[in-house]
C-alpha cells in the first residue's frame, strides 16, 4: 500500500539534509521534523517516482505549513517561497515537454484568474496607497502561481487523489498536534500573534491563548478555518467506506477535527460548520433515503457532546470554560447592533465598524465602484482611524468588496461556477468521485462562513489549496452537455 521509490529515497536524503542545517542554525527541530515527516509520508503514500511530483508534493505541504516553516535566518522567506519558485520553473519545463497538458486545463478558471490578475494590476492606478498595492499584486502573483502549478500537475485523477491523500495526511497531523495542544497548553515553537504583547495580558488570558490550538497557522482562527474546510471530507468518508475499521477511523477523525475546531473557539467556523452539517444531511438523506440519516444522527449527538465538554479536555479548563461560554453568547451582538455601536471598542464592534466602514461608507457614500484598489482597505480603515487599530478586512467579502468594488460579482459567478459544477458531477458520478465531489461542494459552501474568521484571506493559503483542487476535480471530470468524460 505504501512505497517509497528511489528516486524517492534520494529526494528525502537531499531534504532531510536540508532540514538537518536548517534547524541546527534556526534551533527549531519540531517544525523540520514534522515537515520531513510529511514529507516521507508523502512519498509513501502517493508512490511518486518522478523529482517533480516530490517537488510538487513538497509544495502543498509548505502551503499548510506557511509561517511556520522559513529558510534559516530568514522568518520572511517561507519554505513555500522557495518550493513556489522551483516548483513554477519545474512545471514550465514539464508544459515545454508536455505541451498536450494543456488542454487539459480547466479554461474558464484560466480566463478568470487572468482577468482577474489583470484587474489587481489595473487598480494601482487608483489605489491610494502604492506601496500596499505593489505588495499585494506580489501576494496575487504567487497565490495565482500556486493555483496555477496545482491546476497544471492535476491533469488525471490519479494525480488529483494522490494531491488529496497529501493534503489529508497533513491535515490529520495538525488535528493531532491540536489536540496535544490544548491538552498541554504548550504550543509549537513558531511565532503567534501574541507573542509581542505577553507583557500587557493577564495570567487568565495567557492561560487562555495557551490553551486555543495554533499548529502552524498563527492564529487560532486560521487553524479553525483550515479545520472547517477539512471536516466535510472527513463526514463523507465516515459514509461512504464500507469497512468497520474504516467507518471507525472516519468517525474518530471527524469528532477529533471539531473537537480542535471549538477548542479554538472561533465562533465563524463554528457556524460554518452548523452550515456544512446542515448540506452533509441533505446529501445523506438524497443518497441513502431515511436508513442513511443515522449517520448525520450519530455526528449530531457527538458534535452536541463535544460542544459542551470539550472544555475539560484542556489544562486549564474551568478558565478556558468561561472564557468560551463569555465568547459564544456574543455571538448574535452583530445582528443587533445599531449605528452608535460603529466605531466603539470591543471585538464584534471593531468588525461591525469594518464591515460599515468598507461597505457602507467607502462602497455606497463615496462611490468607489472600483474597490480601493489591492490592499488598499487597509489603508482606508487607517484613514478612517475607528477600528482601534484593527486594519484588516476580517472576511472574504468585506475584503473583495473593499479591494475590488463590483468586481467581486465577477467573483460570485465564478463561485457559483465551481458550486454548480461540482454538484453536476456529485450528481452523474457515482463512489468515491461523487462524494469527493460532495466534499469539496460542502466545504466551498461552509468557507462561506468561515470566511470571515481570518484577518485577511488574501494570503490564506489553504484558501487558494481549495479553489485549486476545486478546479483539479472539474477539469479531470469534464462536463459536456450531459454527460461526464474524462
Amino acid at each position: 500500500m505504501y512505497e517509497i521509490t528511489k528516486k524517492s529515497s534520494i529526494y528525502i536524503f537531499i531534504a532531510f539534509i536540508f532540514l538537518l542545517v536548517s534547524s541546527i542554525i534556526n534551533k527549531n527541530f519540531i517544525i523540520n521534523g514534522l515537515f520531513l515527516l510529511s514529507i516521507v509520508a508523502a512519498c509513501g503514500v502517493t508512490k511518486s517516482d518522478s523529482f517533480y511530483e516530490n517537488i510538487y508534493y513538497t509544495l502543498l505541504i509548505s502551503s499548510i505549513f506557511e509561517y511556520a516553516s522559513y529558510f534559516p535566518r530568514h522568518e520572511k522567506l517561507y519554505y513555500f517561497h522557495i518550493m513556489l519558485v522551483i516548483c513554477f520553473i519545474a512545471t514550465a519545463f514539464y508544459i515545454l515537454i508536455n505541451r498536450h497538458e494543456l488542454r487539459k486545463i480547466d479554461k474558464k478558471a484560466v480566463y478568470f484568474y487572468t482577468v482577474w490578475f489583470i484587474y489587481i494590476c489595473l487598480s494601482f492606478f487608483w489605489s491610494k496607497s502604492k506601496d500596499l498595492n505593489i505588495k499585494y499584486i506580489e501576494i496575487y502573483a504567487m497565490m495565482f502561481a500556486f493555483v496555477f502549478i496545482v491546476v497544471t500537475f492535476n491533469t488525471s485523477k490519479e494525480k488529483f487523489y494522490n494531491s488529496l491523500k497529501v493534503v489529508g495526511f497533513v491535515f490529520l497531523l495538525t488535528v493531532v498536534i491540536g489536540m496535544i495542544e490544548s491538552i498541554t497548553g504548550t504550543l509549537l515553537p513558531v511565532k503567534h500573534y501574541f507573542d509581542d504583547i505577553m507583557n500587557k495580558l493577564t495570567l487568565k488570558e495567557i492561560i487562555v491563548l495557551r490553551s486555543r490550538p495554533v499548529v502552524f497557522f498563527f492564529n487560532a482562527n486560521n487553524y479553525a478555518t483550515f479545520l472547517g474546510l477539512g471536516i466535510p471530507f472527513l463526514m463523507y468518508l465516515f459514509y461512504y467506506v464500507k469497512t468497520k475499521a474504516g467507518k471507525l477511523f472516519f468517525g474518530i477523525a471527524t469528532i477529533l477535527t471539531f473537537t480542535a475546531l471549538v477548542l479554538t473557539n472561533s465562533r465563524s467556523n463554528i457556524l460554518a460548520v452548523v452550515l456544512i452539517f446542515a448540506v452533509y444531511t441533505l446529501v445523506i438523506l438524497k443518497e441513502g433515503r431515511l436508513k442513511a440519516l443515522i449517520y448525520p444522527l450519530l455526528i449530531a449527538v457527538a458534535f452536541t457532546g463535544v460542544y459542551r465538554y470539550s472544555y475539560m479536555m484542556v489544562k486549564h479548563g474551568a478558565e478556558y470554560e468561561q472564557k468560551m461560554i463569555e465568547k459564544m453568547a456574543k455571538i448574535g451582538d452583530v445582528a443587533k447592533m445599531s449605528k452608535s455601536d460603529i466605531g466603539e471598542e470591543g471585538s464584534e464592534n471593531v468588525r461591525a465598524t469594518i464591515i460599515y466602514d468598507v461597505v457602507v461608507e467607502g462602497f455606497v457614500k463615496d462611490k468607489r465602484l472600483f474597490g480601493f484598489g489591492a490592499g488598499n482597505t487597509i489603508q482606508h480603515l487607517m484613514d478612517m482611524n475607528n477600528t482601534h487599530g484593527i486594519y484588516s478586512p476580517h472576511g472574504l467579502a468585506t475584503e473583495m468588496i473593499g479591494d475590488f468594488g463590483l468586481f467581486t460579482i465577477v467573483y460570485g459567478v465564478f463561485y457559483l461556477y465551481l458550486l454548480y459544477s461540482l454538484l453536476l458531477i456529485a450528481l452523474r458520478q457515482d463512489g468515491m468521485n461523487k462524494f469527493t465531489a460532495y466534499s469539496l461542494l460542502t466545504s466551498l459552501i461552509g468557507f462561506s462562513i468561515g470566511s470571515f474568521s481570518p484577518s485577511s484571506v488574501t494570503y490564506f493559503l489553504p484558501n487558494y489549496v481549495l479553489f485549486a483542487l476545486s478546479v483539479s476535480f472539474i477539469q479531470v471530470n469534464k462536463i459536456k452537455g450531459s454527460r461526464l468524460y474524462e
